[in-house]
Order: C-alpha cells, then sequence, then structure tokens
C-alpha cells in the first residue's frame, strides 16, 4: 500500500557519476587483478562512512569480492513516472554522490503525485546502514500515517 525508496539507483535521475567511478575500476581489476581502483570508488561512494566497525567490515567484503552483477538500472521516463498512485517516501543521504540530491528531489516531486522527499542526515547512497535510527523513524511514521 506504500513505498519506501531509499537513495534508488537511477530511477529518477541518470548515475554518471557512479559509472565513472567504477566502469574503469572494474575492468581494470579484471585486467589486472589488482583492487586498487575498486577500493577507491568504494570508497568515494561511502564517503567515510560508516563508523560502524561491522558495516565498514561488510563495506570491504563487498569492495574486494563484489561485483556488480546486474545491468545499469534504467531511469522512468515522465509518463512511468505520472502513473504512480501508491504513496512513496523518498529518502536520501546528504552525502549522496551517485547523482544530485535536489534533482532527483525536483523531478520526483514533480511527476509523482503525493510523493514526500526527505534528506537524511549524517547519510551517505547507504542511509540504512549510515543513520539507521533516522532511516528507521522515518519509515515507521510514513507506513504509520
Amino acid at each position: 500500500k506504500k513505498v519506501v525508496l531509499i537513495s534508488p539507483a537511477a530511477t529518477f535521475d541518470p548515475m554518471w557519476p557512479l559509472y565513472q567511478h567504477f566502469t574503469l575500476a572494474y575492468i581494470l581489476r579484471n585486467l589486472t587483478g589488482s583492487t586498487r581502483l575498486v577500493l577507491k570508488a568504494y570508497e568515494w561512494i561511502w564517503q567515510g562512512y560508516p563508523k560502524d566497525e561491522c558495516i565498514g567490515q561488510l563495506r570491504m567484503v563487498t569492495a574486494v569480492e563484489g561485483v556488480m552483477r546486474h545491468g545499469a538500472p534504467t531511469v522512468f521516463t515522465d509518463d512511468e513516472l505520472r502513473k504512480i498512485r501508491t504513496p512513496v517516501l523518498l529518502l536520501i543521504g546528504d552525502h549522496e554522490v551517485i547523482y544530485k540530491p535536489e534533482d532527483v528531489f525536483r523531478r520526483a516531486t514533480h511527476l509523482v503525485s503525493g510523493l514526500k522527499a526527505e534528506i537524511v542526515p549524517n547519510a551517505n547512497h547507504c542511509a540504512e546502514y549510515t543513520a539507521p535510527d533516522v532511516v528507521n523513524e522515518k519509515i515507521l511514521n510514513f507506513l504509520v500515517d
């Protein structure tokens, strides 16, 4: 009955900065076996977060062993977004780097009727990991209303 989006990949805006940082890093990793550029790309997206040791370890394992195995997500067309009638909460961290949150909010609120857009303070692209208490509170408030 309701949808919560946390820093959705593409959806509202292309993720050119993400492609710029990760494409070459993965190509060189596959050619040379070196993970140095992949680690730098992950450092860029994580922006010094999280402070939690367990999430930090997960981040490191993902950077070294993980690989984006899916195709590039697509940006929805204006017509597709206008058809959404479900109440939507859109959360984006204030340290998001894969796109500009203000551009996403502008397009999303213009095209999706009743969409509620909020910045998550002290959070990066993975706000659910870097600011879980704030994200959980915002989600619960939205779902209960």
